[in-house]
């Protein structure tokens, strides 16, 4: 986001909230790099791409990597668990 781990955003507690980022066009990606808030908040996820969704569970670190490997335009993590969405930076690559 704004490669700065001490600043955070956040989105609603609610069922199913997200946080998303438009990559601008469909691109190869390979991984994303999901960095939790300082109150390591984010926990029971999803990354949802165009090729699919991968769970992850558990709190977030800082960072977790999961390997995706696939064509996308978009990156959405959604809250499948407690809590809500809170998180310092995510890295696609």
């Amino acid at each position: 986001m704004d490669a700065d781990t001490s600043t955070d955003t956040r989105a609603l507690a609610e069922d199913g909230a997200w946080w998303q980022v438009d990559l601008g066009a469909t691109r190869h990606i390979r991984q994303a790099e999901v960095w939790n808030d300082a109150s390591a908040a984010t926990a029971d996820f999803d990354i949802v791409t165009d090729d699919g969704t991968v769970h992850v569970s558990g709190k977030a670190l800082r960072p977790t990597v999961v390997n995706l490997d696939g064509r996308t335009r978009t990156v959405r993590i959604v809250k499948t668990g407690p809590g809500r969405v809170a998180l310092s930076q995510v890295l696609i690559h």
